[in-house]
């Protein structure tokens, strides 16, 4: 990643902590967590479009895929930990929100590196 989208995807790693932290400040934050989610989620489809070359792409595609497949994993390992309750809802809450960036990025590579194989 080079350039503004780098900042942009800090920007979406800023964003997935105030979603961490919503569940721990406010009561009522459902809201504010939807439209939060919104915008990791058009965060990652600019990241995946405007950043993403094909030299990138399998890194890309790895880390994304391992973070996917291990983020539900930790989530439900988790949940039944009481101890720092609030500690696990803040990881739970940001990584959902990290997921909702990361998702649609690997997506949006995906539709341009399949018409390139393709092709081959």
């Amino acid at each position: 990643m080079e350039g503004w989208t780098k900042w942009l995807f800090w920007l979406g790693v800023l964003i997935a902590l105030i979603i961490g932290i919503l569940p721990l400040t406010m009561t009522n934050y459902t809201a504010t967590y939807e439209w939060l989610i919104l915008i990791q989620v058009i965060i990652g489809i600019i990241i995946g479009f405007m950043n993403i070359d094909v030299k990138e792409t399998a890194a890309f595609f790895l880390g994304g895929i391992a973070f996917l497949v291990s983020y539900p994993v930790f989530v439900e390992f988790t949940n039944g930990l009481t101890q720092l309750a609030g500690l696990w809802t803040f990881i739970n809450y940001f990584l959902a929100g990290m997921a909702a960036m990361i998702a649609p990025a690997i997506l949006c590579v995906a539709f341009k590196v399949l018409p390139a194989i393709m092709k081959d």
